[in-house]
């Protein structure tokens, strides 16, 4: 038995939260296989890597207040970035939404809020996994690669660790395209591990850092920069430009329109400044899809 599984004592910590921390999280998780994540009834469980060593963190909120309990050398520093992690600390400003039906949709979905990931970079890895291809197969290649490399999570859980980005780094071609990646998506993780200290210091960092460096890292385009200022930092302006389903939800649900571009989501949500992202996020948690007669995906060579 590794370290870490046999290291199951764990530290507890209790505070203020308004926020559903499965809505808060959900769109980290990468499929519902994921090995380094669960959410279940409730409670989201995460293990991840940090400078203190491997952690799993478990979150359950419910009524005002939220339980995180973390295993492993790693668990006082999660516990510390646990309100960050499950939306507690993200309280919208200047967020009036209009018209009267939207409004309504935002008050009913008051509790989904934002959540910052613990680690940047395996947000970064795995929405860089997603370029040009469906979530699914996405969702196998990491499994595959998180089987290959990841140790086991401390605590009761049977996590396993995201792979580092050293790990990243040591995979060679062959062994990734084992995993169904392609080379173009291998340079690009590469890359972005190599780039793994500047993606983890942009929690510490204003918003506008992140979207001034994102997208000059190689392999980040427009999509790829926005999924992770939104799912890794809570940035609650981000827009999913170059995706093939967001302008028509957003065109279905804001105008009765089944099809869309880019360019009309944009002007469509142009009013929501600052909050583009946070009324996306509440359509999406109310139910709001892109209607299945909008137009078929093409495949798209460009960098998302």
């Amino acid at each position: 038995m590794t370290p870490a599984v046999a290291n199951m004592e764990s530290s507890t910590r209790t505070f203020a939260c308004a926020a559903d921390a499965t809505e808060a999280v959900k769109l980290q998780q990468l499929g519902p296989y994921d090995p380094t994540m669960r959410i279940e009834d409730g409670t989201v469980w995460r293990a991840t890597h940090t400078p203190d060593g491997p952690a799993t963190l478990r979150v359950t909120t419910g009524g005002a207040q939220a339980s995180a309990e973390a295993w492993g050398p790693g668990a006082s520093w999660v516990l510390e970035r646990a309100p960050d992690f499950c939306g507690a600390t993200d309280e919208p400003v200047d967020f009036d939404p209009q018209p009267a039906w939207l409004a309504e949709v935002c008050r009913r979905h008051a509790h989904v809020r934002l959540g910052k990931a613990l680690r940047v970079f395996d947000i970064a890895a795995s929405y860089v996994l997603q370029q040009r291809v469906r979530f699914v197969d996405a969702a196998a290649s990491w499994r595959r690669v998180v089987a290959r490399v990841g140790a086991p999570a401390p605590g009761p859980a049977e996590l396993l660790l995201p792979a580092t980005p050293a790990q990243w780094r040591a995979l060679t071609p062959a062994e990734l395209a084992a995993c169904d990646i392609d080379p173009q998506r291998i340079r690009c993780l590469h890359s972005t591990a190599l780039h793994a200290r500047k993606l983890e210091a942009l929690l510490e960092q204003p918003l506008d850092h992140a979207r001034a460096l994102l997208p000059k890292l190689p392999g980040f385009g427009p999509w790829t920069t926005n999924m992770v200022l939104a799912m890794g930092l809570a940035d609650p302006d981000a827009v999913f430009v170059g995706d093939a389903h967001m302008p028509n939800l957003i065109a279905w649900a804001l105008a009765k329109e089944p099809r869309a571009t880019d360019a009309r989501m944009l002007e469509l949500l142009e009013p929501y400044r600052p909050n583009r992202y946070r009324v996306t996020r509440m359509l999406y948690a109310a139910g709001y899809r892109a209607q299945r007669f909008g137009p078929r995906f093409r495949r798209s060579q460009r960098l998302r």
